[in-house]
């Protein structure tokens, strides 16, 4: 993570948008094309207005969870709490943790569920972390992965 991107997620709470990013919406193409098949005259009858609302829905989650996975959330470290300590805890996980200039970058594990997620720590102050879990890869989401990520984590700052 460059100086410049750190910079932009402490002040945005959110990463900076670049290619990679974009090419994500693209999944965005399947329900809409659904959509333009609904409105077409070849059919009018209810299995029109059926594809128009699948595709509407489709398009309103996929495009939340690829949103949600750019945005970056607050939590609170136990008192003293280094960041190397917190490097030790998460790799009681089974996570791979890399860490560099107060920023710890860590690869969860290929599971049924998922492709596996990138999770990144941002430290801002002694007490105060930001920490986003997102899809690897071109994915453009998982199926929950990153709530039960934020819930690991949060728990383990508990104990």
């Amino acid at each position: 993570m460059t100086p410049k991107q750190k910079k932009y997620i402490i002040e945005n709470l959110k990463w900076p948008i670049n290619f990679d990013y974009l090419f994500k919406y693209i999944i965005l193409a399947i329900p809409a094309t659904l959509i333009f098949i609904g409105i077409t005259p070849y059919e009018t009858d209810d299995f029109s207005i059926n594809l128009i609302i699948i595709g509407i829905i489709t398009i309103m989650i996929l495009a939340y969870r690829i949103k949600s996975g750019r945005r970056f959330k607050i939590f609170l470290l136990p008192a003293g709490l280094s960041t190397n300590e917190l490097a030790v805890k998460l790799k009681t996980l089974n996570w791979r943790v890399y860490q560099n200039d107060n920023v710890l970058e860590i690869s969860t594990a290929i599971s049924p569920f998922s492709w596996g997620n990138k999770i990144t720590i941002v430290k801002v102050t002694t007490d105060k972390i930001l920490i986003n879990t997102q899809p690897v890869g071109k994915a453009p989401v998982t199926l929950f992965m990153d709530i039960l990520n934020y819930k690991k984590i949060q728990n383990l700052l508990k104990s």
